[in-house]
C-alpha cells in the first residue's frame, strides 16, 4: 500500500490483526514498523498490490524490516493503479500531505463526537441493559461474583483509566512483572497515549518490553471481541508510540534529546503526569509492581515533569 508523506508516497507492507470493524493495522517496512488504526488511515491511501512476507513473522528484527521493504519495492503496480495515482491532480497536489493531516484531524473529531453520543444512547437510552452486559462481561472475566466483588474486582476499584479492566487484566496475568523501573514506565505509557496525525512512531527499548507490548496488544484484542459479543461500546485501543520515549526519560535522557519542538515538550509532560498517576495506582495496588513502580515514579518525576505537579 502506499500512503502520502513529505517526500512523497511511502510504501509499506500492511498486516492487519484484531477483532471487528475497526482492526490494528501493523505496517511494515524500511523505517521499521508503526500500528495504526484502520480510522487513522489516510484518503489519498491506495492498495497497490499483495507481497508475501518473510517466515517467521519477526516484525521488530531490523533483517526482518530490511527483507519486507525489498520485497515492496520490488513488486510490480499494476497499470491500473499506477495510471489512477500518476494522473489524479488531488495526488499531485504539493500541498496534500498538509491538507489531509487538517482533513484527518476533522474525521477524528466527527469520530470522537459520535463515539461520545453513543456513549450517551447507551447510558441513557438503556442503561440498565448496559449494566447488565457490564456485569456479565466482569463476570466472565473474573471480577465480580454475582454482586459479590472478587479479589480482582475489589483491585480494580482503584485502577482510575478509561482502559481500566485492560490494565488491571495485564497486572493480574503478570506481563509486567520483572521489568525494570524505565521499562515498566515506558509499557504504562500505552494505556494513556493517544497519537496524533503527526506524531513519530516510536521503539521498543528492549525485548522484554516487546514481548509485554505483543501480550498487551493480543489482550485487548480479546477484551474487543468480549465486550463486542455483549454490546459494549469499545473503548479506544492501547498504543506503544510512546514506550521508547517515557523509558529513556526515566533513564535519564534530557527532554532536548528526546524532542526539536516545544509543542512535544508540552504533549510529553502531560504524558508523563498521566503516566505518573498511574504509576502510583500500580504501586499502591499490586505488590507484584510495587519496587519497580515506586523506582519508576522517582525517575519520570524529574525536571519540567516535577515542575508541573508535587509527587
Amino acid at each position: 500500500m502506499e500512503m502520502p508523506g513529505s517526500d512523497g508516497p511511502q510504501r509499506w507492507a500492511m498486516v492487519a490483526r484484531g477483532y471487528g470493524a475497526n482492526p490494528r493495522l501493523v505496517l511494515v517496512g524500511d523505517e521499521g514498523t508503526r500500528r495504526i488504526g484502520a480510522d487513522d488511515l489516510s484518503p489519498a491511501t491506495v492498495l497497490v498490490g499483495t507481497v508475501e512476507l518473510p517466515d517467521p513473522y519477526r516484525p521488530r528484527e531490523k533483517s526482518y524490516q530490511r527483507a519486507v521493504a525489498r520485497a515492496v519495492r520490488a513488486m510490480t503496480v499494476s497499470p491500473g493503479v499506477a495510471d489512477a495515482t500518476s494522473t489524479d491532480p488531488v495526488a499531485s497536489c504539493p500541498e496534500l500531505a498538509t491538507h489531509l493531516m487538517w482533513l484527518d484531524r476533522a474525521a477524528k473529531a466527527d469520530r470522537d463526537i459520535a463515539r461520545l453520543e453513543r456513549r450517551i444512547g447507551v447510558r441513557s437510552g438503556d442503561l440498565v441493559a448496559g449494566f447488565r452486559s457490564l456485569l456479565r462481561l466482569l463476570g466472565e472475566w473474573g471480577y465480580v461474583d454475582g454482586w459479590r466483588l472478587t479479589a480482582k474486582g475489589e483491585r480494580l476499584r482503584f485502577i482510575y483509566n478509561e482502559l481500566d479492566i485492560l490494565i488491571a487484566e495485564s497486572a493480574e496475568r503478570g506481563l509486567a512483572d520483572g521489568l525494570s523501573p524505565p521499562e515498566l514506565a515506558g509499557l504504562l505509557t500505552m494505556f494513556v497515549y493517544e497519537p496524533r496525525r503527526d506524531d513519530v512512531p516510536g521503539g521498543i527499548p528492549s525485548e522484554p518490553v516487546a514481548r509485554a507490548v505483543d501480550a498487551i496488544f493480543t489482550l485487548s484484542d480479546d477484551l474487543a471481541a468480549a465486550e463486542n459479543h455483549r454490546q459494549i461500546v469499545m473503548g479506544r485501543p492501547p498504543n506503544d508510540g510512546y514506550v521508547q520515549r517515557m523509558h529513556d526519560w526515566a533513564s535519564g535522557a534530557a527532554l532536548d534529546d528526546l524532542f526539536d519542538d516545544e509543542a512535544s515538550a508540552g504533549d510529553f509532560v502531560r504524558i508523563a503526569r498521566q503516566t505518573l498517576d498511574l504509576l502510583r495506582q500500580m504501586r499502591d495496588v499490586y505488590p507484584s509492581l510495587r519496587s519497580a513502580a515506586a523506582q519508576a515514579i522517582e525517575r519520570v518525576d524529574r525536571g519540567v515533569v516535577a515542575a508541573e505537579g508535587g509527587s
